[in-house]
């Protein structure tokens, strides 16, 4: 379900350089959901998933590498690519790169 959220996202991106209607409509709309999928890309495991191995932190939950995960992940990092600067501070990149 997520990953059509996302691809739904990505698809309206492009519409809205070609289709005036939807721009207007996607205008009102666009911060808030490029808000909520920036905070869904910088959401850090929890400390309850991590456990210490060689001085480092190690996820232990093997969900975090499946295939869906990678490719959601994927998807939420290409509609933020273009992260208008509304939504940019300076926690905005440390937020994203884990």
């Amino acid at each position: 379900m997520l990953g059509r959220s996302l691809r739904l996202i990505l698809a309206i991106q492009d519409l809205v350089l070609t289709n005036k209607p939807l721009r207007a409509s996607w205008d009102g709309r666009k911060d808030s959901i490029l808000a909520l999928v920036k905070s869904l890309v910088s959401t850090k495991l929890g400390q309850s998933q991590l456990r210490p191995v060689d001085d480092a932190e190690v996820a232990i939950d093997n969900a975090d590498r499946s295939e869906p995960r990678s490719l959601c992940r994927e998807l939420a990092l290409a509609v933020i690519q273009g992260l208008p600067d509304s939504l940019m501070d300076e926690k905005t990149l440390p937020e994203v790169i884990l």
